[in-house]
């Protein structure tokens, strides 16, 4: 059965009271994937998702245990672009869905550790933008690399923090050149680049995927 099937199901005021976290497209999987664990057990759904939901013998409750299926189904397609939604559009429930999410986005293949390492040490952040999305990126491709189990030391993760790093912030890095790997971590280096870098708001940090 086709996913819109399930989505027309739910009106358009019941999906608004359940959307609560941004779509996914192609950001942080792991801190995405949290999230909607958290909406799943707020709305008593977590187990259609886990394979702990059994099918009961009633008919009439059995009609309430596919509403709350097809409802848990339409919440995790509404939180998904275009683009993802194409990954599970042939699924037939919302557990073989979140199967086939993962294998797409937790594929601990050549290739993707390939793709993450290239976005990490890729990162750039431009004159004005906010220096709280820049930390904030850096630390969910430390999450992805790990998980994916590729090695990222302390050291790789202030590395590409400063190299991230746009010219006016040259002063500080060049302080910090000075300074012994021992006495240097990344919290220090945050501490840093907050002190240097006024306070944005709505600016996004540009990246460099080559």
């Amino acid at each position: 059965m086709f996913v819109v099937a399930f989505v027309l199901k739910m009106s358009s005021s019941q999906m608004e009271s359940l959307k609560v976290i941004e779509k996914f497209d192609e950001g942080n999987f792991h801190l995405w994937k949290f999230k909607m664990r958290m909406m799943f057990s707020k709305h008593g759904l977590w187990k259609f998702v886990d394979g702990n939901a059994t099918l009961p013998s009633e008919k009439v409750t059995r009609v309430d245990y596919n509403e709350k299926e097809t409802k848990a189904f339409a919440l995790l397609c509404e939180h998904f672009t275009n683009v993802q939604l194409a990954h599970i559009q042939y699924c037939d429930n919302v557990r073989s869905a979140c199967e086939v999410l993962c294998g797409v986005h937790e594929m601990k293949t050549i290739g993707n550790k390939l793709f993450l390492r290239r976005r990490f040490f890729n990162i750039k952040m431009q004159e004005g933008d906010d220096m709280l999305v820049l930390i904030n990126m850096v630390k969910a491709l430390v999450d992805q690399l790990c998980f994916i189990e590729v090695n990222i030391t302390y050291e790789d993760v202030y590395m590409v923090l400063l190299m991230s790093l746009p010219t006016s912030f040259d002063n500080l890095v060049t302080n910090l050149e000075s300074m012994s790997t021992k006495d240097v971590n990344f919290q220090f280096i945050v501490q840093g680049c907050f002190t240097k870098c006024p306070k944005k708001k709505n600016v996004k940090v540009s990246r460099l995927l080559h």
